[in-house]
């Protein structure tokens, strides 16, 4: 599948990120594949009509696509974007969200940092690593 790097974007909706999640662990699927998978993944039946316009604004996005099988009228979708690009952009967004406000930042990565060490000590050493290596960056970007 080819990564397209949409700036990270995500799908707006609850349902549009389930209608994505589908389309990357499948590959792809018609309209009627997509809602079946729905209704067993979610436990709930959604109307055809919702999950083929939820595909069709994924498609708007840039993060999925659809092709016609040739003599048909049945549309076959399927992800533009991996499953990790999915994982990174809504991650990405939610630590967008936490740091925003300015007035909580640091406590927001004070908090970060607990977390981090308390759900394993090495990965605050992988942390510190990062952060040097990220040092590292913008010291020869400004040397430049």
């Amino acid at each position: 599948m080819p990564e397209h790097h949409h700036d990270q974007r995500l799908p707006r909706g609850a349902l549009q990120c389930e209608a994505l999640e589908v389309l990357c662990s499948s590959g792809e699927g018609t309209v009627g594949q997509v809602v079946d998978r729905l209704s067993s993944k979610l436990g709930s039946d959604f109307p055809y009509s919702t999950v083929a316009w939820t595909l069709n604004q994924l498609c708007t996005m840039g993060l999925a696509s659809r092709s016609r099988m040739p003599g048909s009228k049945v549309y076959f979708y399927s992800a533009r974007v991996s499953h990790e690009h999915l994982v990174k952009a809504e991650i990405v967004e939610a630590v967008r969200q936490v740091f925003a406000g300015s007035r909580t930042s640091r406590l927001a990565l004070s908090y970060l940092v607990d977390l981090i060490d308390g759900v394993h000590n090495r990965l605050m050493c992988d942390l510190e690593d990062v952060v040097e290596q990220k040092r590292q960056e913008q010291k020869t970007k400004r040397e430049r």
